[in-house]
Parts: C-alpha cells; structure tokens; sequence
C-alpha cells in the first residue's frame, strides 16, 4: 500500500467515523462514498474496535 492509500484510508475512516457519530445513515454514507453496505458496516466495525 503507498502512502497515498494509507492517507486515503485514514481520511476514510475518519470520515465515517464522524458521520456515524453525527447519526448519518449507512446507506446514505455508503452512496456518498461510493462503497457497499457490507464496506461501511465493516468500517463502523472497525471504529468500534479502536474505539475500546
């Protein structure tokens, strides 16, 4: 993975990160980003791991 991809990644997830917290719904983030469900939803999985 570059670099770039890692920041993209990084901005991603924060970006969810701070939807999800602001109660934006997972079909509305997942055509925002232009990712499936089933990505966002293993996003949010992720935040919540790290969040502990």
């Amino acid at each position: 993975m570059t670099i770039a991809d890692e920041i993209r990644e990084e901005t991603t997830f924060n970006s969810i990160k701070g939807l999800i917290q602001n109660g934006v719904s997972i079909e509305l983030i997942s055509k925002s980003f232009g990712l499936s469900i089933q990505e966002v939803e293993k996003i949010i999985k992720k935040i919540k791991n790290t969040s502990k």
